[in-house]
C-alpha cells in the first residue's frame, strides 16, 4: 500500500494548522473553538493519522507474515482494517470536494 498520498495530505493538514495558529488566527480555527469542539483541520488531521497508522500496521503485518512471524488471519485483519480506513478517507475527500463545488457554484 502506497502511503505517499496520505503522508502528503498529513503534511498539508499540518501546514494549514500552523497557518491558523499564527498571528491573526484563521476563521476556521475561531469557528471551531466557538462551537466548543476541535477545528475541522484538527479532525481531518486525526483521520489522516489513523489512516496512516492503519496502513503502517498492514505493512508491518505483511512483513511479519513473510518472515513467518504472523498468521494469515492477522494479516487479513490488518489489510481489511487498512482498506476500511482508506475507503473512509476517500469518502470524506469526496464529500469535501462535493461541498466545495456546491459552494463555488452558488449564485452571489
Amino acid at each position: 500500500m502506497d502511503l505517499r498520498a496520505i503522508q502528503a495530505s498529513l503534511a498539508y493538514a499540518k501546514a494549514l494548522g500552523n497557518v491558523g495558529e499564527g498571528a491573526g488566527q484563521g476563521q476556521s480555527q475561531s469557528l471551531g473553538n466557538a462551537a466548543g469542539g476541535p477545528s475541522f483541520s484538527t479532525l481531518l488531521g486525526n483521520v489522516l493519522n489513523s489512516a496512516a497508522a492503519a496502513g503502517d500496521k498492514e505493512q508491518t503485518m505483511a512483513m511479519q507474515a513473510v518472515a513467518g512471524k504472523a498468521t494469515l488471519p492477522d494479516v487479513a485483519a490488518a489489510l481489511n482494517q487498512a482498506e476500511i480506513t482508506l475507503n473512509t478517507v476517500v469518502a470524506i475527500r469526496d464529500r469535501v470536494i462535493t461541498a466545495y463545488n456546491t459552494i463555488i457554484n452558488m449564485p452571489i
